[in-house]
């Protein structure tokens, strides 16, 4: 169903504030929905972060109010990687902010190689900023929304193969 006409009839009976709010609600639900292999829980830390946080700034702001930004993740192999052969990237909006961790990289292995290598896309929520206790900003970091690497899909749309 969708909800946009529905919501543009409360415009008329509702503050237009409200409305505002509500589109913005269903619209950050449904985007998080469709083109996302992972939608449910943001359980798998990224790696590395702290190396990234000037791209983490480009994309979730100065960091100097807290924050929490759901954004969606690709999930890129880097076979050619020297320290690890089961490297994963994880860019957010064509910046690379980070990597799987070791176990999380060989555990979708597996589903990578189903999918000839190709990315994955996900959810993902950028989370922390805020002022320290010592004036300094706290740092970002990332989780994402994957499923099990069994229930990875192994089809492939181009029309999702944009990056995000």
């Amino acid at each position: 169903m969708h909800w946009f006409p529905v919501l543009s009839l409360l415009d008329a009976v509702l503050k237009e504030s409200t409305v505002r709010w509500l589109l913005r609600w269903f619209r950050r639900t449904k985007q998080h929905s469709s083109r996302a292999e992972g939608t449910g829980r943001f359980r798998i830390a990224v790696r590395g972060e702290s190396r990234y946080q000037d791209a983490l700034r480009a994309i979730a702001g100065s960091g100097e109010q807290p924050v929490r930004k759901y954004v969606r993740a690709r999930l890129v192999p880097e076979p050619s990687n020297r320290y690890d052969h089961n490297s994963i990237q994880v860019r957010i909006q064509g910046h690379l902010v980070g990597y799987l961790s070791r176990e999380d990289a060989r555990a979708y292995a597996p589903a990578f190689a189903r999918r000839e290598n190709r990315p994955i896309n996900c959810a993902a929520v950028i989370v922390g900023g805020g002022p320290t206790r010592d004036g300094r900003r706290k740092a970002f970091g990332v989780w994402l929304a994957l499923p099990p690497p069994e229930k990875i899909r192994t089809t492939y749309s181009p029309r999702y193969s944009k990056e995000y």
